[in-house]
């Protein structure tokens, strides 16, 4: 049995948005829960077709993301795809030969080839995938093919994108794959993609339209209610002593995400009376939090942003460190141009986030309190 908990709105809107052929981009913070959520709804998938289920958060290359999306097809949408190719003859025979490879080379049951050695012919495969592609959208035409997959549930999606970019892969080509899967969701396949940094501001840092995200409807997961993450609790803990001061430990957290939640119950599971909580919440809980959460955004800080972008990104996230937690509201119009790029990189890199009335945020309290106290700030 699943031990997924909560987020029934979420599933809801976005089983409905798949089985009306609409595509969902789920975004969140790190650790907010989006791997398990996409997780969930695979799992309950009960209709007909194949769900092509991929992480790419490990991908540096196309060819390897192009690879195994094919590896996971099923197999009469590649019969199909491969009937159209050789009839048009629109790519050399050296690819032709590759895609009967893989599908010769699939597993009937598991779909699964093995991608960790690219071949040589690598740069020929990714340089006619849009060929690839348009048989791939001239087999949804057919019926008998076109049900034979679900939908796409992609994890990471901006992370591979973040990948390519960063050895180097042009823009241009980043831009052709990314609308090839418009125009295969405009075709039918539905997409449910996910993301720890923000895919918007990806692209417009590099100057790739955002043209070729049409489509695409957001879905932003926050953090537990207290009265989900105290059942969250209650759950996890059950008969444990330390079950009796569940409000102590959601008085302490910074945040009810299930990172955070977790890493409460793992070490209060070790103590053999409720009296100690408070005291492994101050020696234990929080450090363990400040370690994995704060140091990924520290380590962003310091990466990727060079020269003067960082002072530009220290100002800007102190004034919203002074700020009430709802955020404050800051005037782009009157803003530098460079700092205009770091407003859009501390959103892709989910430092902050929008707020009402023209306003900005920390993304989680976690995040302010982590600044505030990095500044010496008080009160």
């Amino acid at each position: 049995m699943s031990e997924f908990m909560f987020r029934d709105q979420e599933i809801r809107r976005i089983q409905t948005a798949l089985q009306n052929k609409k595509s969902i981009l789920l975004v969140g913070i790190r650790r907010i829960g989006k791997t398990m959520l996409m997780q969930e709804i695979v799992r309950r998938h009960t209709g007909s077709g194949t769900v092509v289920d991929l992480d790419v958060s490990d991908y540096i290359s196309l060819y390897s993301f192009y690879s195994e999306l094919l590896a996971k097809m099923p197999k009469p949408f590649l019969r199909r795809v491969i009937k159209l190719l050789q009839a048009a003859q629109s790519i050399p025979n050296g690819v032709m030969n590759w895609l009967c490879r893989h599908i010769g080379s699939v597993d009937a049951k598991i779909f699964k080839i093995d991608l960790r050695e690219p071949p040589a012919d690598e740069a020929t495969v990714t340089r006619y995938w849009e060929s690839i592609a348009k048989a791939m959208l001239e087999s949804l035409k057919d019926p008998s093919v076109s049900d034979e997959i679900a939908f796409f549930a992609i994890d990471e999606f901006p992370f591979m994108l973040k990948n390519l970019l960063d050895r180097k892969v042009p823009a241009e080509e980043i831009t052709v794959a990314l609308a090839m899967l418009r125009k295969l969701r405009a075709g039918g396949i539905p997409m449910l993609l996910s993301g720890s940094i923000s895919l918007e501001n990806l692209l417009t840092l590099h100057n790739i339209p955002h043209t070729v995200l049409g489509g695409l409807q957001r879905e932003n997961l926050r953090p537990f209610s207290r009265d989900e993450a105290r059942s969250y609790l209650e759950t996890k803990l059950a008969n444990h002593p330390a079950a009796t001061e569940i409000e102590t430990v959601l008085d302490r957290l910074p945040d009810f995400i299930p990172d955070f939640l977790d890493q409460s119950v793992h070490f209060l599971c070790g103590l053999n009376s409720a009296n100690d909580v408070d005291v492994t919440m101050d020696n234990s809980v929080l450090p363990a939090i400040r370690r994995s959460f704060n140091e990924q955004f520290q380590e962003r800080l310091n990466s990727n942003y060079p020269g003067t972008e960082q002072s530009c990104a220290e100002q800007l996230l102190d004034q919203l460190a002074n700020a009430p937690e709802t955020g404050a509201p800051i005037d782009t119009r009157e803003l530098p141009p460079t700092h205009h790029r770091v407003l859009a990189k501390l959103k892709y890199d989910m430092f902050i986030e929008e707020a009402p009335a023209h306003g900005y945020r920390f993304t989680l309290n976690a995040l302010r309190l982590w600044w505030r106290n990095q500044r010496g700030m008080t009160g």
